[in-house]
């Protein structure tokens, strides 16, 4: 391999697919880790004996993990670089899958879920940047592929989980060999990110951007979004389970229908932002998730059930990407800065949406407590205007 080829030496010009591919790999990769600890939360929640209110408050020490250091890894990403940040995200991501398997208690899960918190939204925020640092060599936008291919990888990792659930595998089985091929894998492909040049990286700006102006509503819009995503998330298979009376194999797959249809709409994406514009995209998007769910909680079908949760993971699809994507390119900041602030307001929307419903679950009922993430799709649809002056 000649000096210009090698991994640590590509640039754009040279190699784009390699780097493109590479970051594709992450994200999904991110969507495996992701999906494997949602796909066993109620093998989890039953060996711990852990009620829906308890569940919901070991799952709010994720959010406030992430909620902590997110802010801190998009300043460190700007000082160090994406591949290098991701390098250790995706290390810290997995070696704590093992924590959450082996937790003896609530206490103990809650510490894991913590630090889960802190890995997952310090991971988020260095694939989003290199892929941001990849989209601006592009002459069209390839945000939403990315996307792509983390809702393929939570598609993957929850049917993965139904079946080695099917096939009697513990959760610390299962989540060691997620652990070990998800970083193998990962390290195996950071060397073919892009490089950030010196005029990307800031070494010299602010240790702490916290969300503001623009960034703020964008942030606002990630969260309403974000809510919905977590609360698929963590509460599909259990709603399922309890109030359709599935088994937990059978449970476990709707989050795949969920991930499926998300990444139909991802692939689709890009073209549909390129034809419609991201405000229009976003606002008829989050109309149909908003009436997708209202479909899957007022059925008492399985088939119609899975149909409307695959319609709410279409309606999520390119939302996200597209407020990513319009935060990167925000002028006077760099997109480690701008993906972390955003990404402080959304992931803790995803973070704290599935506690949250957890105790209105408690106070009410689950179909009760779902139906007020409906709700927030259509404050979503309202938001997506404030992307009209990114277009």
């Amino acid at each position: 391999m000649s000096k210009s080829t090698r991994p640590n030496r590509f640039t754009l010009n040279s190699t784009p697919s390699s780097s493109r591919l590479a970051t594709a790999l992450l994200f999904f990769l991110f969507g495996v880790n992701i999906a494997t600890w949602i796909s066993r939360i109620p093998a989890i929640q039953t060996d711990l004996h852990l009620t829906k209110s308890a569940l919901g408050s070991v799952l709010l020490f994720s959010a406030l993990g992430s909620l902590l250091l997110t802010p801190l890894w998009g300043s460190w990403i700007a000082r160090y670089g994406s591949p290098l940040m991701t390098r250790i995200t995706i290390l810290l991501a997995t070696a704590d899958l093992l924590g959450l398997a082996l937790a003896p208690n609530a206490p103990a899960l809650a510490a894991a879920l913590f630090l889960f918190g802190v890995a997952n939204g310090g991971l988020n925020a260095a694939v989003n940047a290199q892929a941001i640092l990849l989209e601006r060599h592009y002459p069209r936008p390839i945000m939403s592929s990315f996307h792509a291919a983390f809702s393929v990888g939570g598609m993957s990792g929850a049917a993965l989980g139904g079946l080695l659930a099917a096939r009697g595998w513990t959760p610390a089985q299962h989540f060691l060999l997620i652990a070990l091929l998800v970083a193998a894998t990962g390290w195996a492909a950071i060397p073919w990110f892009l490089r950030e040049s010196s005029t990307d990286r800031d070494t010299g700006g602010p240790l702490l951007v916290l969300p503001h102006g623009p960034l703020l509503t964008l942030g606002a819009l990630a969260a309403t979004i974000m809510i919905g995503e977590g609360a698929m998330a963590d509460w599909i298979a259990i709603y399922l389970r309890d109030t359709l009376h599935t088994a937990e194999s059978t449970a476990a797959l709707a989050y795949s229908a969920f991930s499926a249809s998300m990444a139909v709409g991802r692939f689709a994406g890009d073209w549909l932002t390129h034809h419609l514009g991201p405000a229009r995209l976003s606002r008829y998007l989050a109309l149909t998730a908003a009436a997708g769910l209202t479909l899957a909680l007022l059925t008492s079908s399985l088939p119609a059930a899975f149909l409307g949760f695959a319609l709410t993971g279409l309606g999520y699809s390119v939302i996200v990407p597209l407020v990513f994507s319009a935060s990167g390119r925000l002028p006077g900041i760099s997109p480690g800065h701008g993906i972390a602030a955003v990404s402080t307001t959304g992931f803790f929307g995803f973070l704290t949406g599935p506690p949250l419903i957890g105790f209105l679950a408690d106070a009410t009922s689950l179909r009760a407590a779902l139906f007020t993430v409906a709700a927030l799709n259509l404050g979503a649809a309202a938001l997506s205007k404030s992307l009209e002056r990114r277009s």
